[in-house]
């Protein structure tokens, strides 16, 4: 995901934003996914 068009400093508390809106939604369904595999 580096280098791309947010990765100006101006912009790294919108990008952090996103990378915590990211992993919010992304970790439960990682879990779901884990929990359907095993």
């Amino acid at each position: 995901m580096s280098g791309g068009p947010y990765c100006r400093p101006k912009h790294w508390r919108r990008n952090t934003v996103a990378m915590f809106g990211v992993f919010l939604i992304c970790i439960p369904i990682a879990m779901k996914s884990a929990e359907l595999e095993v």
